[in-house]
C-alpha cells in the first residue's frame, strides 16, 4: 500500500515529477506574474487559462514543487493567518527564462517597495483587470498599450524609467504653525504603471490612470521638514504635474485620475483631509478613495471579483464616483 506524504505548503519540495512545459497552459498560467509580481491563487485563477479550479490548484502546485517556475515569498507566510489562506506567488528566474525561451517575455520594471506595499499595489491592479474581463463593455488599455500609443512620446516609451514623471512645483508646508514654501524639483512615481479603460461602443468615453497610490500608513502625513516624504508633498506635486497637463504630455492619456487605496476607512478619511487642504474647499474631481482590508495582519486578501472597478469611489468636494457608470455601463 502506497502512502502519501502531505506538503509542507511553507517549503518548495520537488518530488521528481516530470512537467510538460511545451503545453501553453502552463505558460499561460504563469504570464500573468509578469504584469503583477505577487498574486495569490484566488486571483491567478481568474487572469489564467479557463479549467476546473481543482485542475487549476493542482497545477500550481506542480507548476512550484516539481517544475521551479513559481515560488511562494518567504515574506507572505508573516501573517498570522498565513496557513489559511490562498497561497502568494511569483515567478522565479526559471519561470522568467521559461516564459523568454517561448517568445513570451515582456518588459519588468523593477521597484524597490517592500513586499506588502508592492503586493497591495499588485492586489488593487489585478482587481481593475479582473473586472475589464467580467464586463466586455469596455476594452483595457495597459501599460504597454500606453508606451506602444502614437500618443506616448518616443522619449517616454524609450525611458528607462518611463513612469518616472518630472516635476518642479511650489511646496507649502508649516514650521510650527507658520507657512513656509519652497520651490522643488522632484518626481512623480506612483505605485502602479499607467492603464486607462475606454468604452467599446463609445471611444469618446474614456478614463485613464497614471498610477496607483497604495498607502500603508507609514509615512507621515505632513511634517516641518521639507525634505521629508509626506503624503501633503505627493499631492502637491501631482496636483501640480496634473495642472501643468504633465500625464498627458508624459504619456499621452487624457482624463488622468488618480487612485488612492489605503488599509483602513479611517486613514483614507485623514489622507482626503490632507487633499483637502492642499486643494482647498473646492474639493478635486481627479483624486478618488477607497480602502481595503489590513491583509498584512489578521484579514485576508480582497475577493477576486473585480470590486475596485464596480466599487463607488470617494471624493473631496464632491460625490462619489463609480468608474464603470462614468464610462456609460449601467
Amino acid at each position: 500500500m502506497s502512502t502519501v506524504t502531505k506538503r509542507n505548503r511553507f517549503v518548495r519540495t520537488p518530488t521528481g515529477k516530470g512537467i510538460d512545459l511545451s503545453r501553453s497552459m502552463a505558460l499561460d498560467t504563469i504570464d500573468p506574474l509578469q504584469t503583477f509580481k505577487y498574486l495569490p491563487s484566488t486571483y491567478l485563477y481568474r487572469l489564467g487559462p479557463k479549467c476546473h479550479l481543482q485542475y487549476f490548484k493542482n497545477r500550481l502546485t506542480d507548476l512550484r514543487h516539481d517544475a521551479g517556475l513559481i515560488d511562494c515569498p518567504p515574506s507572505s507566510w508573516h501573517a498570522a493567518n498565513a496557513r489559511y489562506r490562498p497561497a502568494v506567488y511569483q515567478l522565479t528566474e526559471k519561470g522568467f527564462a521559461e516564459l523568454a525561451a517561448h517568445g513570451r517575455a515582456r518588459r519588468v520594471f523593477a521597484t524597490n517597495e517592500d513586499f506588502a506595499h508592492e503586493f497591495g499595489s499588485c492586489l488593487t491592479a489585478a482587481s481593475f483587470w479582473i473586472g475589464a474581463q467580467i464586463h466586455p463593455e469596455i476594452k483595457l488599455y495597459d501599460h504597454e498599450a500606453i508606451l506602444g500609443s502614437k500618443h506616448c512620446p518616443a522619449s517616454t516609451r524609450l525611458s528607462k524609467t518611463p513612469f518616472k514623471t518630472p516635476v518642479t512645483f511650489n511646496y507649502h508646508y508649516s514650521i510650527r504653525g507658520n507657512a513656509r514654501h519652497k520651490e522643488l524639483t522632484t518626481f512623480v512615481k506612483h505605485d502602479w504603471m499607467p492603464f486607462g479603460f475606454v468604452s467599446a461602443s463609445d471611444p469618446k468615453s474614456q478614463m485613464f490612470f497614471p498610477g496607483i497610490e497604495f498607502d500603508r500608513h507609514t509615512e507621515s502625513l505632513e511634517s516641518e521638514d521639507y525634505s521629508a516624504t509626506t503624503i501633503s508633498k505627493k499631492m502637491q506635486a501631482i496636483e501640480a504635474l496634473a495642472k501643468d497637463d504633465g500625464y498627458h504630455s508624459r504619456y499621452g492619456i487624457p482624463n488622468a485620475f488618480i487612485l488612492w487605496v489605503t488599509i483602513s476607512e479611517a486613514r483614507m478619511r485623514s489622507l482626503m483631509r490632507v487633499l483637502e487642504d492642499v486643494v482647498g474647499k473646492k474639493g478635486s474631481k481627479r483624486h478618488l478613495f477607497t480602502h481595503i482590508p489590513d491583509f498584512a495582519s489578521f484579514e485576508s486578501f480582497p475577493p477576486a471579483d473585480g470590486s475596485m472597478l464596480i466599487r463607488n469611489w470617494k471624493r473631496v468636494g464632491y460625490p462619489d464616483m463609480n468608474i464603470l457608470a462614468e464610462l456609460g455601463v449601467k
